[in-house]
């Protein structure tokens, strides 16, 4: 059941990440699916046949291709200069797009482009043809789950906008936001919020090509959608929207596990969306990403991680940028004013909450990146995010 839900979350992915051009619809032969180096995860050694497999499969992610060393580097800039663009290669309107081949990949046309997102990821349940694994293995009735996600439109947009953020889709974003702000449905608004969808931004956060541009999308968009920002920047971990951009920077950067900014993360063995790299080097429907969770391995290698460089650093700071910017012009609220909750103790004698402002979670942050991070870690990124936040344009952080 676990293996045909990925299945479906990488159909969703992949179809919010490309939607308007490419594949009207992402077969499990698109998707490259039963074709990776391993079909189950890695067994638990309790028999000699398991201790065999488990060293098979040990071996497998040894010969995982790591992804390239570089990372990449977005540039922001507005675009007033005036060009002739370089025609790509064409490609006849009848053929097919090559999956595989993203230079043959063609806008839909307008008509394909007006059937919702939604009804995209209800047919894809309805056909099955992301998956090969029937729907009567199956431990539930897919029909009844389509019928259900047809009756609450709110849960299926929100289903949506989360597809749309993690994939960092900016139009398919807006487009629908506007479907969210013209329905005027409180219910499909606080479904909306319950996303926790700032957070769900910064976990995903990807530098080299959107940046903040998601964020920004959200606060700052041109379709206007109220999110509380006070109550939107804490989710129901305690953490804030800073707390994860923090979290970003180890799991981006060192080989910190989540327990360790968390008693309540003891149990988890990695950190949300780490198959998504916030310097761009790997993503979450990159052949190397699945390959390698596809072995059983249950964490990116540190060993593919590098130190906390410019594109990441570009990346954090603008967030801050932003939700200073919106929390302060827009809301009247001060973004740095919100205690953390990472590093949370208690007093044992008395059990008073001892809780970080975000510049003493800074500098515990920078202590793990220098204990856990990588041999050439220089601690400059975090200096610089020290600096934003002294900055005069950041004006909301308390004195500490």
């Amino acid at each position: 059941m676990s293996k045909w839900m990925y299945q479906f979350w990488s159909y969703g992915f992949k179809s919010a990440k490309y939607w308007g051009r490419g594949p009207r619809e992402w077969t499990a032969e698109m998707l490259n699916i039963g074709h990776s180096l391993a079909t189950s995860p890695l067994p638990n050694v309790s028999t000699p046949r398991a201790s065999i497999e488990a060293a098979d499969s040990r071996h497998r992610m040894n010969i995982v291709l790591a992804p390239s060393p570089p990372c990449r580097w977005s540039i922001h800039y507005n675009p007033v200069m005036k060009y002739d663009a370089c025609r790509s290669r064409s490609r006849s309107p009848e053929q097919d797009p090559d999956p595989f081949d993203e230079e043959s990949w063609r806008p839909w046309p307008n008509s394909e482009q007006t059937v919702p997102y939604q009804e995209r990821l209800l047919d894809s349940l309805a056909s099955n043809r992301f998956s090969n694994i029937s729907t009567d293995s199956l431990p539930v009735a897919v029909p009844q789950i389509i019928k259900a996600s047809r009756e609450s439109t709110e849960e299926l947009l929100e289903e949506a906008l989360g597809f749309s953020i993690m994939a960092r889709d900016f139009k398919l974003l807006k487009h629908l936001k506007i479907q969210l702000a013209t329905s005027e449905d409180q219910a499909s608004m606080d479904s909306f919020r319950r996303l926790n969808p700032l957070h769900l931004a910064t976990t995903y956060l990807e530098g080299s090509k959107t940046c903040c541009s998601i964020v920004n999308e959200l606060l700052l968009g041109k379709v206007e959608v109220n999110l509380n920002f006070r109550v939107a920047s804490v989710n129901n971990l305690g953490h804030t929207v800073f707390d994860n951009l923090m979290i970003n920077i180890l799991k981006s950067h060192t080989s910190a596990t989540p327990g360790l900014v968390d008693d309540s993360l003891r149990e988890e063995k990695r950190f949300p969306g780490e198959d998504v790299d916030v310097c761009g080097r790997w993503d979450a429907d990159a052949e190397c990403i699945r390959a390698l969770f596809s072995t059983g391995a249950l964490s990116v290698p540190f060993a593919w991680k590098h130190k906390f460089c410019n594109t990441s650093v570009q990346a954090i700071i603008h967030c801050i940028n932003l939700f200073d910017r919106y929390s302060y012009d827009v809301e009247d609220t001060e973004f740095f004013d919100v205690h953390s909750g990472l590093f949370l103790k208690r007093c044992v004698s008395c059990g008073l909450k001892l809780q970080l402002t975000p510049l003493h979670t800074l500098a515990i942050i920078a202590f793990t990146l220098a204990q856990f991070g990588t041999k050439d870690e220089d601690l400059f990124g975090m200096i610089t995010v020290l600096f934003c936040m002294l900055a005069p344009g950041v004006r909301s952080l308390p004195s500490s």
